[in-house]
């Protein structure tokens, strides 16, 4: 039991959300530190990647890439809902420790998250489906879809980092502050 009389999740089985703080501060979490953001940030790394991949596709179009190179964009785009669980523990506690409005925040970014996720699946289907047809309303049809995502994730990406970064000031490290900096200057 906690001294606030509620069960800690570690001692019913379950992982905590985040690491344990026993300080006396209001919310236990008292620095960012550059660790705790570094998963998001490694994520916000391939998403890039992955949004300059499918770039370079619309550029080249109606040429496809190999079908190999294809079906790979195809696996990473259905693997993108998996948004990873940092991120909204770190939502998660700035918002809590914040106002409403930056509850708000957290909210609007989860929607465009979830637009970011659907438009993934979207363009994998496509993109799985293979059809070598290259009519003009297909290429035209799957360009708008690449640049939806692409255009979508890098915006989600940002607010995101912008986000934490504006939320987190008074807690944010130096190297964290520089981190976010610095992958905000990629976008």
């Amino acid at each position: 039991m906690s001294a606030g009389g509620t069960m800690a999740p570690e001692a019913i089985g379950a992982a905590a959300p985040w690491p344990r703080d026993t300080s006396p501060r209001p919310h236990g979490w008292h620095v960012i530190a550059e660790i705790d953001l570094a998963r998001m940030l490694t994520r916000h790394s391939e998403q890039r990647q992955l949004c300059d991949a499918l770039e370079a596709v619309a550029d080249d179009l109606p040429r496809l890439p190999a079908e190999a190179d294809v079906a790979l964009l195809g696996r990473r785009l259905a693997g993108f809902a998996d948004i990873g669980q940092a991120e909204d523990r770190i939502f998660a506690r700035l918002a809590l420790e914040n106002s409403a409005e930056a509850e708000g925040l957290a909210e609007a970014v989860a929607r465009w998250r979830l637009l970011d996720a659907l438009h993934a699946q979207d363009l994998a289907d496509i993109l799985v489906a293979g059809d070598s047809d290259e009519d003009a309303c297909r290429t035209d049809r799957l360009a708008y879809m690449l640049r939806c995502f692409f255009e979508g994730c890098r915006r989600t990406i940002a607010l995101r980092e912008t986000a934490i970064l504006l939320l987190g000031r008074p807690r944010l490290t130096k190297a964290a502050t520089a981190s976010l900096r610095t992958s905000l200057a990629r976008a």
